[in-house]
Formats: structure tokens, sequence, C-alpha cells
């Protein structure tokens, strides 16, 4: 998993846990029922990242989520897919000239 995903990823989660004691130690096994993060509240956490990284996740995925490392595989996993789509590869180097 690249590390600036996962680290954006938890540094995004630690900053909106309740209380903010809780986000000192969060790891990616850190439970995310632990956080005081209300479901509405991951969802809205969810779009943040998925604006950040410009990619989209799979919403089928947000009830399975348990982990901080769910959440940091997820859009690892959807970094990658992106970055394998031909049209998005294509959109992407548009007017690039090597």
């Amino acid at each position: 998993m690249s590390e600036s995903i996962a680290t954006l990823v938890l540094q995004h989660l630690r900053a909106a846990c309740d209380p903010a004691p809780a986000a000192q130690g969060l790891q990616a096994d850190t439970p995310l029922a632990t956080l005081g993060i209300h479901s509405l509240r991951l969802i809205e956490l969810v779009y943040e990242l998925e604006v950040r990284f410009d990619i989209q996740v799979d919403e089928e995925h947000l009830a399975r989520l348990q982990s901080v490392g769910d959440v940091q595989r997820m859009f690892a996993a959807a970094l990658m897919a992106r970055e394998r789509d031909p049209e998005v590869l294509a959109r992407e180097s548009e007017g690039f000239e090597p």
C-alpha cells in the first residue's frame, strides 16, 4: 500500500476522532467503532478522501469497513484501479508532450 495513502487516510481519521485522545493510539488495526465516528460522519470522511485523492470508492464496501486499515486498503485499491484504467490514463495524458 502506498505509504502516502495510508498516512493521509490515518491523518484524516485521526482529525475526525471523538474524543481526540483516542486519536493518539490510532493504528491500522484500530476498530472504527472505537473512534466515536457515526455512520454519517464516516460517509462524509470517505467523500472528503475521495475528493482529496480524486478517486471514487465502491460504496458497497462502506458497510463492511471495520478498522482503520480497512479504510486505508479501500483507498489504496481504488487508487491502484484508477491508475490501471486506460481511460483515466488517456485523460490524464491529454496534451502531454514528452
